[in-house]
């Protein structure tokens, strides 16, 4: 859900692009760095890259056009595809505003991205209202890549979801991609804008810094509350404890954060940071008390936003 950042003054919408690995999500965000001036965009930043692959996210923020007097910011955010770090990937979809489901048109990687789509689409039901979906089909430009229309059965979208060709190494289809997520990311701001249901924006939502900082508070705190995993017998032997008084793996509580199952749930962005000081409410909670729409609203006009 939109949010509106209180210390800048303006609405802001996250556009995240999703996909298997390897299927060019960062590269887009370098096509789309590309597309706009430095004075209409932010840096690329990719917090805690390993060997050019994404661990976290990337980040790029783009300056839209004023909504009224309101300045509109859109969050551009990658989520790592790999899938032992899917539960890096959940909270990021589910605060996106619309989503864009990079695939991989190479036959050998269809079968991966018919999986990631699947997975997306188990994430989502954790929202009331699923957000507008892009799919791009990128790499089309590979011998023998699959068309969109085989792309869109393989996935078995309806007809009312976008597909765009794309070759985003060479730059081919991104503009088309990101201007109908930028489109459809303002349709998502105005109308929320006007039934009244903008949020007001989490500090630690607010840069990419901010929430670099935030995902790694998470991990540590799960990383906390782990439980040791008993020891082997050879291990018992050298500290010398019996094998036999090590508690069985069936009593072990179920792992959480990076040891979780795929399953499981996924870190809540929304929820106190681990040292208990409490943040902000976010898009993903439930509505506001009347109040606190009260101020919201006295914001927006105090900023121009009802003009």
């Amino acid at each position: 859900m939109a949010a509106y950042d209180t210390d800048r003054r303006c609405l802001v919408a996250r556009i995240v692009f999703d996909g298997a690995a390897l299927a060019g999500k960062t590269t887009n965000l370098k096509a789309v760095r590309n597309l706009f001036p430095v004075e209409r965009r932010s840096e690329l930043y990719t917090p805690g890259a390993l060997k050019g692959r994404t661990m976290f996210f990337d980040w790029l923020e783009i300056d839209g056009n004023p909504a009224g007097k309101i300045g509109v910011k859109f969050q551009l955010i990658t989520v790592p595809g790999q899938k032992h770090r899917n539960y890096r990937r959940r909270p990021l979809v589910e605060l996106a505003d619309v989503i864009v489901f990079v695939v991989d048109s190479d036959p050998f990687s269809i079968v991966e991205s018919v999986r990631t789509y699947g997975r997306l689409f188990a994430f989502l039901r954790r929202r009331d209202q699923p957000p507008p979906l892009i799919v791009q089909a990128n790499k089309q430009d590979l011998p023998g890549a699959l068309t969109p229309e085989q792309i869109r059965r393989r996935l078995k979208l309806s007809a009312e979801v976008p597909i765009v060709a794309a070759a985003s190494l060479k730059g081919d289809g991104v503009r088309r991609t990101v201007s109908y997520a930028l489109q459809l990311a303002r349709e998502e701001i105005l109308a929320q804008k006007q039934a009244g249901r903008v949020r007001r924006l989490a500090p630690h939502l607010a840069s990419a810094d901010a929430l670099f900082m935030r995902m790694l508070d998470i991990e540590a705190s799960s990383e906390e509350r782990r439980p040791r995993q008993p020891p082997s017998t050879a291990e018992a032997s050298i500290e010398g404890v019996p094998a036999s008084v090590a508690p069985p793996a069936e009593a072990a509580a179920m792992p959480v954060g990076p040891h979780a199952d795929v399953a499981s749930p996924a870190p809540d962005l929304a929820s106190p940071a681990p040292d208990g000081s409490p943040e902000a409410t976010v898009d993903s909670t439930p509505p506001p008390p009347v109040a606190e729409q009260t101020i919201e609203a006295a914001d927006l006009a105090a900023a121009g936003g009802d003009q």
